[in-house]
Formats: C-alpha cells, sequence, structure tokens
C-alpha cells in the first residue's frame, strides 16, 4: 500500500485488537490462578473482560469491512456487466446509509445511558460507547471508499448521509437536545415527517434489504437494518438499537467466543491437528474405512480442546477434506463427514469438573456409539 499513513493505521488496528485478547486471556487466567492460590481475585474483572470483549468486536469489525470480509449470503447470480457493478454501488451505499445509521443511534444511546462522571473500574463507560460510535462510523466510510472510481465517492458519500438521516430522525433530534438545549425549528418541523415516512417505507425497505442479502449486503446490515426499520414501526426510539448490541455484546457468555477461536488458533498453528491426525492414522487407519474413523476422533478431540466445533472445521477441514478426497470419498460425503464430526467433541463432558463414576456413563456410551460405527463401516 503506498499511503503510508494508512499502512500504519491498518497495522495499529490489527495490533490493537491483538492486545485486547492476549489481555482478555491474561485477566481470565491471572483471576484463576489468584483464586485458587491467593484466595483473592481482581476487582470488577469480569466487567473488565466483557468491557475489553466489546472493543475487540467493533475493532474487528472495522477491520473486516477494511477487508471486504463482512458475512453475506451472496450467490452466484448470473448478472452481467454494467448490471452488476450497478448493483455492487447499490449494495454499498445501503450498507454505508445503515451503518451510518446505527453510529447516530449508538452516539445517542451513549450520551443518554452513560453519565460522564460513570467508570467500570478507573475506566469511563462512555469512552467504551464511543468505541461503538467508532466502529460502526469506521465501517460506514470504509463501504463508500471500498468502491471503484474515486471522484464518484464524494457523491456516494452524500447519498448515504441522507439515507442515514431519513433513517435517523430520532437520534438527531436527541443529540441536538442533549448538546445544545433544544431541538433547531427545521428538525422539529421535520421530524414528524420523516418518522412517518419511514414508519410507512419500512415493510418495503425491509424486503429490500433481503433482497439484496443475495447480492453481498452484509448480514449484519440485514438483521440490524431490519430491526431499525421494525423499531421505527414501531414509534419506539431507535437507541434500542444500540442498547441490544451494547446489551448482547457485553453478556457473560460472549467473551468465550474469541478466546475459542484463539485457541483454536494457536493449535492450529502448533500443528496439533496434523500430529492428532498421523496419530490416529498410525493407530486405527489399518481398519477397513479407517480414515472415517480417524476423521471422528480428531475432530472431536480437537473440539474437546478449544470447545467450539466450528474452530474445529476451520483449523482441520482444509487438511482433512484433501487427505478424504485423494482416499476416493466424494466432495459431499466428506463436507459432511467434517461438518458433523466437530460436534461428536461436544458432547465429552468437562473432565476437571466430574468424578470418574459421573464420567463413566458418558465413556460407556462413547464407546457404544465408536464400536456401533466401526462395525457398521466394517461391514
Amino acid at each position: 500500500m503506498k499511503n503510508k499513513p494508512l499502512t500504519y493505521l491498518f497495522r495499529l488496528e490489527d495490533i490493537a485488537v491483538n492486545l485486547i485478547l492476549l489481555l482478555t486471556a491474561f485477566l481470565l487466567s491471572f483471576e484463576i490462578i489468584a483464586r485458587n492460590f491467593f484466595q483473592t481475585g481482581i476487582r470488577n474483572s469480569t466487567l473488565y473482560v466483557q468491557h475489553l470483549i466489546l472493543a475487540a468486536v467493533f475493532l474487528a469489525g472495522a477491520i473486516t469491512s477494511r477487508q471486504q470480509k463482512h458475512l453475506t449470503l451472496a450467490a452466484r447470480l448470473p448478472v452481467k456487466e454494467p448490471t452488476s457493478t450497478f448493483i455492487r454501488t447499490v449494495v454499498n451505499i445501503i450498507a454505508a446509509a445503515f451503518t451510518f445509521s446505527f453510529t447516530l443511534s449508538a452516539l445517542s444511546f451513549t450520551l443518554q445511558a452513560f453519565a460522564p462522571d460513570e467508570k467500570i473500574g478507573f475506566i469511563p463507560r462512555r469512552l467504551i460507547g464511543f468505541l461503538m460510535v467508532f466502529g460502526f462510523l469506521v465501517m460506514a466510510v470504509r463501504f463508500i471508499t471500498a468502491m471503484e472510481g474515486r471522484k464518484k465517492r464524494i457523491g456516494w458519500l452524500l447519498l448515504a448521509l441522507i439515507g442515514a438521516l431519513f433513517l435517523s430522525a430520532g437520534p438527531i433530534a436527541t443529540l441536538f437536545s442533549m448538546l445544545s438545549g433544544r431541538e433547531p425549528v427545521i428538525i422539529q418541523d421535520l421530524k414528524p415527517a420523516l418518522e412517518s415516512a419511514l414508519s410507512w417505507a419500512a415493510p418495503f425497505m425491509i424486503v429490500i434489504l433481503v433482497v439484496l442479502a443475495f447480492f453481498g449486503l452484509p448480514v449484519f446490515v440485514v438483521l440490524g437494518g431490519s430491526g431499525l426499520l421494525l423499531v421505527s414501526r414501531s414509534g419506539l426510539p431507535l437507541e434500542i438499537v444500540a442498547n441490544q448490541a451494547y446489551t448482547v455484546l457485553t453478556d457473560y457468555s460472549i467473551p468465550a467466543i474469541p478466546l475459542f477461536a484463539a485457541a483454536g488458533f494457536f493449535l492450529s498453528e502448533s500443528k496439533a491437528g496434523e500430529r492428532l491426525i498421523e496419530f490416529f492414522q498410525n493407530l486405527i487407519g489399518w481398519l477397513p474405512h479407517g480414515l472415517i474413523v480417524v476423521t471422528v476422533l480428531v475432530c472431536a478431540f480437537f473440539t474437546t480442546f478449544t470447545g467450539g466445533s466450528g474452530i474445529t472445521i476451520v483449523a482441520l477441514g482444509g487438511l482433512l477434506l484433501q487427505i478424504l478426497m485423494k482416499a476416493g470419498y466424494s466432495k459431499k460425503f466428506s463436507v459432511g463427514l467434517l461438518t458433523s464430526s466437530g460436534s461428536v467433541g461436544l458432547l465429552f463432558p468437562p473432565v476437571c469438573q466430574l468424578s470418574f463414576m459421573e464420567l463413566l456413563p458418558g465413556l460407556a456410551l462413547k464407546i457404544c456409539s465408536g464400536a456401533g460405527l466401526f462395525l457398521e463401516l466394517s461391514w
């Protein structure tokens, strides 16, 4: 990349996300050690972890927009040029408009929900809220900058901002009220008309979002935009959308997701998966259809270590798929086997919390199931 400031910014984003994940893992590990050896812990550690993950999510969203890797349902439809370029332009403008609207909703929510002196330990809560605003804003801008034709980007940006203003009359009015003490007269006049028009157009816009999902509109825009339109149609404040995002991302279970992914990444990079495959191939690969049994066992064990079947598929799927196809199994069969085998590991109970007698029924079930699979394949 020729633009050095942008290069440094992108590197800073990557470093920040990695540091946040490392700090999260350190806090959790230190908390466990402190509780077991010193009978104490880190005050507010749970809140720290939850909000660190929130920061990581929005920074990761900004990085994903930069790399154009948002999750989509895009189908390879037979659309030719210039129609294809036109559809991509429309998709990016709509994605930017809704993401700008999420930005305004998050800003209004942050200023209303968190007092200036409210803190999590020593971190102001408003700072966490502003990270949400920053994440949405960067994603919205990058939807525009990812489009071809630099000279046209200003026009597309204006279209996206106009769309965001149409979608966000409520949050804009609230922001003016909070910052200046009263709503400008023009906003007082336009707000009822805009909200009424948005309520009327909401069903049609939801249909458009769903259709554009198959042309590359990111899933988070489809779901978040539909939620925003339904909230608007119900007459509720649009800050509910940002409030729900904050509530969901600071839930107790959310930190497990990136940490499971990190565990799978470390195991994959350390070649643990390849060593598992080699071990089970040497152990039972000589059996009839032994490669299938090897695949099931490797995926089950890897899922047990990482805690997530999806991580197993990402870490081992490519390697095992090639091995299975070289052995003569069809691609459909191999993909089906891999996507289902990872879930077997979820049946293993947490060994560290159970006694041997509690483990015995589960182990017996695994042995019987494995024996049945082996006999069926051998036959």
